[in-house]
């Protein structure tokens, strides 16, 4: 009769094995297997049940000894293991670019689509995980599966070779929100949750009204911001040259104290602009010493014709 009752605990073990595992995983969606908080803390349980009986022997529900015990708890982990790989897993491998620091990162992002169909991603935090395992607790996500086409990354490092199929993101953003998972009388209850947003890039997206795809225009819009980049450099250091070269002239021009035609015309503009016509005064003075001179060589020989009248009477 136990060997009955054994067998049918170890069939129905190994059943539930099999949907518990899936539904951990389906649960957890966590991109390194194996590694939520339920399966951490179904193996500590078992170890301890193990354990029990050299730990306190009033308290031993199993029997590590017991053969048949030991076959139902194999069939229960053999088949949550088994369900757990088997359940699917929607992963995407996000590229995020960072001009600034000058660097690349690539994230592992496991999607989902709830029960609206809305679509959501799963956060790798511990924390993130309990509230969807035990609350059901969805993290929306703003991005388009469909429209987002991968590149082939490969990374060879020191010991093993890394690739992935990534999506090259233009902008992304994480932001925290409130989500309202029912209430209680008047109490709410809330829990925080992660929204995520990105936006490919236009060369990573299979939109067919986006004209970057085939890549060539992009080419030529990066073709002419260099070309731009350096005819701004150019004109710079243009400026920069005539700058130099005309303080030259003006150091040149002060130290020989013999300005050139610009000055001199700046500085008659002055004076012409201030107390008239420069030039006009300058003749008048100038004729004003011609005029005493005609005057005194007149006023000479007045003297002299009047000296000679009165000699001759």
């Amino acid at each position: 009769m136990d060997s009955v009752i054994y067998t049918v605990l170890a069939v129905v073990s190994t059943l539930l094995g099999l949907f518990v595992g899936a539904w951990a995983r389906r649960k957890s969606l966590m991109v390194v297997q194996f590694n939520d908080p339920f399966t951490w803390m179904l193996i500590i349980f078992v170890f301890a049940v193990l354990l029990m009986p050299y730990i306190n022997p009033d308290w031993a529900y199993i029997d590590p000894y017991n053969l048949d015990q030991d076959i139902c708890l194999m069939g229960f982990f053999g088949a949550y293991f088994y369900g757990y790989l088997k359940e699917e897993c929607l992963t995407m491998y996000v590229s995020a670019h960072n001009i600034f620091k000058l660097e690349q990162i690539i994230k592992p992002i496991a999607y989902y689509y709830n029960d609206e169909n809305q679509l959501c991603w799963q956060p790798q935090q511990m924390r993130y995980v309990i509230k969807r395992m035990l609350f059901n607790v969805d993290n929306p996500a703003d991005f388009s599966v469909e429209l987002s086409r991968t590149r082939y990354i490969e990374f060879q490092g020191k010991f093993i070779k890394q690739s992935a199929h990534c999506v090259d993101t233009a902008a992304m953003e994480i932001k925290t929100i409130t989500v309202e998972k029912g209430h209680i009388g008047r109490w709410h209850i809330k829990f925080k949750a992660l929204a995520l947003h990105f936006d490919p890039s236009p060369l990573n997206t299979y939109d067919i009204y986006d004209f970057y795809v085939e890549g060539r225009i992009a080419d030529e819009y990066v073709q002419n911001y260099q070309r731009l980049k350096i005819e701004n450099a150019n004109a710079a250091a243009d400026l920069r040259m005539a700058r130099v070269l005309g303080a030259v002239k003006i150091v040149q021009s002060i130290s020989s104290m013999t300005p050139d035609q610009v000055v001199m015309d700046r500085i008659t503009g002055d004076l012409d602009r201030r107390n008239g016509t420069t030039l006009e005064d300058v003749e008048r003075a100038n004729r004003v010493g011609e005029v005493d001179g005609e005057t005194k060589a007149r006023n000479g020989e007045r003297r002299r014709r009047n000296m000679a009248e009165e000699d001759g009477e």
